[in-house]
């Protein structure tokens, strides 16, 4: 079962902040190649990056893993007030 969360402020659709489309570009792929080598649709990878929909800890870790970075580094700002100074990737 693939359950994915969304926010609700106020009544209103929340956002989940993230920087899944930096890593995305850094990583020199377009939403339908990330979406390809993820086996997700590029509507998902979309609601993803705009922060509309959050991803189950599975398909996270499987997104962070395809563009070498952290989770942590992906939902940095959704934990945080702070930003990091450079972005975190794997070695």
């Amino acid at each position: 079962m693939n359950m994915q969360v969304t926010p609700r402020v106020g009544g209103k659709l929340g956002r989940y902040p993230n920087t899944i489309r930096r890593y995305r570009i850094q990583s020199g792929l377009s939403q339908r190649k990330l979406a390809a080598l993820t086996g997700h649709s590029r509507s998902t990878i979309s609601a993803w990056e705009r922060g509309h929909v959050l991803p189950s800890l599975a398909n996270a870790l499987q997104l962070a893993k395809t563009l070498g970075a952290l989770i942590e580094t992906l939902y940095h700002e959704l934990y945080s007030t702070e930003r990091p100074s450079k972005p975190q990737t794997t070695a």
